[in-house]
């Protein structure tokens, strides 16, 4: 059963269209917490800034995208929310914190 499965997952995947990314602009954080952006369709082609406005010593440990206004959310080493401006990288908190 799960092969069959698997083999039918594979196969959607294989009859989908490859352009179903070309051009999308992809986002994520590096090791250092820096914003990097890049396109699908270059993706050797990397823009790197740092990430500004997070309380000191906090650093950025995971980010998301929420589908419904677009907005690009991070989560903060100490379990602060953020929005992050995608432009600029400055962070902005949501809430008090912890």
């Amino acid at each position: 059963m799960k092969t069959t499965v698997l083999g039918a997952a594979l196969a959607l995947t294989a009859l989908s269209p490859a352009s179903a990314l070309a051009g999308e602009s992809l986002v994520g954080i590096s090791d250092r917490s820096d914003l990097v952006t890049f396109s699908s369709d270059t993706p050797s082609r990397v823009a790197k800034k740092p990430i500004v406005g997070l309380q000191p010593v906090e650093s950025i440990v995971g980010i998301d995208v929420r589908p419904a206004d677009g907005l690009l959310y991070g989560l903060g080493s100490t379990s602060r929310l953020y929005t992050i401006d995608r432009a600029t990288g400055r962070a902005t908190l949501l809430g008090a914190g912890p």
